[in-house]
């Protein structure tokens, strides 16, 4: 449990990071506090994404 939490963290913070970067590149139009909920919401997608969905796709596709 402790691994997936750490996971989850690693990757909530570095896909928020990531993506917080390329809005502030490509997006022009949205203000700071628009671009911080978008951030958050994509970061715990992918967070959720890397934790469980990940680990079933590799397994699967192994068998």
């Amino acid at each position: 449990m402790k691994r997936k939490t750490l996971t989850f963290l690693i990757a909530f913070t570095v896909y928020s990071i990531l993506y917080f970067i390329i809005l502030l590149v490509v997006e022009n139009d949205y203000n700071l506090e628009s671009k911080l909920i978008q951030c958050l919401f994509f970061g715990v997608g992918m967070g959720i994404f890397e934790t469980f969905l990940r680990s079933l796709l590799i397994k699967s596709l192994k068998k």
